[in-house]
C-alpha cells in the first residue's frame, strides 16, 4: 500500500508540474512543440555569411618604371616638360635634403642631383597628396629644374613666350601618367629680413576647402603670370621649385611654378593666347623697393580663376 500510495503522489506531481508548464506557455512567447506544431518548424540552416566588400586589388606599377625602380627603391614618379631638358625621376628620401644632393646611385652631387619629392607627399598608387611639391637644382648646365626659371622671364619680357610653348607639364607617379595645366609663376622670398614670406611648402595637404582658397588666393595674388585655366576645390596642385636669385645669392628666391591636374574627362588643350602679364603682383618688401612698386590691391577676376571661392561676409561690432 506504501508503495502505491507513493506511486499515486509522484504521478500526481508530474501531472500537477506539466500542467503548470503549460499554463506559464499559455501566456509567455514560448512555442511549445507539439506533434501538430513541429512538423511546421523550420529546419535548422546554417547562418547567412556577413557580406564585406573586398578591398580594391593593388595598383600595378607602370612597366616602364618598373627598371627604374629596381635601380632606386626610392623613385616615387615622373616629370616631363615638352622637349625641354626636364625628363627625369622623382626620387623621395626620408627627408628633403638627401636627393638635393645625392644622385640617384648615392653619389654625392650637389648640383647635378635629383628631382626631390617633398618627404611628407602620399605616392601609394591609390592615392596622392592634395599638392605634389617637387624640388629641383637651377643647373648651370640648363638642367634639372633650370627651364623653370623660363616661365619667369619670359613673362617679365612680356612675351610669355615660355608658357605659350609649354602650358601643360606630365607629371606620374610609378601607377599613373598624368598632365597638369600651369596656372602660375611666383618670385618667393623666403626670408623674412627681406620682407613677407609665403610658406608654400609647408601645404603638402588642404585641411578643408577654405584652407584650400587661401593658398591658391596667396598663389594668384603673387603670380607674375595670369592663364585661362580655373581652379577649384578638390582639384590636385602641383607645385614646381627651383632656386633663382634675380636680387642676388644674398637674396634667396625661388622660382615656383604652379599647376593642377586635369579633371577626368578634361581636354588638356589651352588657350594660351588668354594668357597674361600680372601688372598688379604682390611684391615682397625688398623686391618692391628695387623696382619701385607698391601693391594696389587684388587685380585678378576671383570667380574667373576660383569659381568656387566665396569672398568672406564684413561683420562690424556694434
Amino acid at each position: 500500500m506504501k508503495s502505491r500510495k507513493t506511486a499515486y503522489l509522484i504521478i500526481s506531481f508530474a501531472i500537477c508540474t506539466a500542467l503548470s508548464v503549460l499554463a506559464a506557455c499559455a501566456t509567455s512567447d514560448v512555442v511549445v512543440e507539439t506533434p501538430e506544431t513541429i512538423a511546421t518548424l523550420p529546419l535548422d540552416t546554417e547562418p547567412e555569411p556577413i557580406q564585406t566588400e573586398e578591398p580594391p586589388p593593388p595598383p600595378e606599377i607602370l612597366p616602364k618604371y618598373e627598371e627604374w625602380l629596381e635601380r632606386n627603391e626610392d623613385v616615387a614618379g615622373w616629370v616631363r616638360l615638352g622637349d625641354t631638358r626636364i625628363d627625369y625621376p622623382i626620387l623621395q628620401g626620408d627627408d628633403n635634403d638627401y636627393y638635393m644632393l645625392h644622385d640617384i646611385d648615392g653619389n654625392v652631387c650637389l648640383y647635378e642631383s635629383c628631382i626631390t619629392a617633398d618627404y611628407k607627399l602620399i605616392f601609394d598608387g591609390l592615392n596622392i597628396s592634395d599638392n605634389m611639391l617637387l624640388y629641383g637644382h637651377n643647373s648651370a648646365k640648363g638642367t634639372y629644374f633650370a627651364p623653370l626659371s623660363n616661365f619667369y622671364r619670359t613673362t617679365l619680357d612680356g612675351s610669355l613666350s615660355y608658357y605659350k610653348k609649354y602650358p601643360v607639364v606630365n607629371i606620374d607617379t610609378l601607377y599613373e601618367e598624368s598632365e597638369w595645366k600651369i596656372f602660375a609663376t611666383v618670385l618667393m622670398n623666403t626670408q623674412e629680413k627681406f620682407g613677407d614670406v609665403f610658406r608654400f611648402w609647408e601645404y603638402p595637404e588642404f585641411e578643408d576647402e577654405d584652407d584650400f582658397h587661401s593658398y591658391i588666393l596667396n598663389v594668384m595674388d603673387r603670380s607674375v603670370l595670369f592663364t585661362d585655366v580655373d581652379i577649384e576645390y578638390g582639384d590636385k596642385i602641383a607645385t614646381l621649385s627651383t632656386c633663382l636669385y634675380p636680387y642676388g645669392k644674398e637674396v634667396d628666391t625661388r622660382c615656383v611654378v604652379f599647376a593642377r591636374k586635369i579633371r577626368p574627362g578634361e581636354s588638356s588643350e589651352v588657350d594660351t593666347d588668354k594668357a597674361t602679364r600680372n601688372t598688379g603682383v604682390l611684391r615682397f618688401e625688398y623686391e618692391a623697393r628695387v623696382l619701385g612698386d607698391s601693391w594696389n590691391g587684388r587685380v585678378w577676376d576671383v570667380k574667373k580663376y576660383l569659381p568656387g571661392y566665396k569672398e568672406p561676409e564684413n561683420t562690424t561690432d556694434d
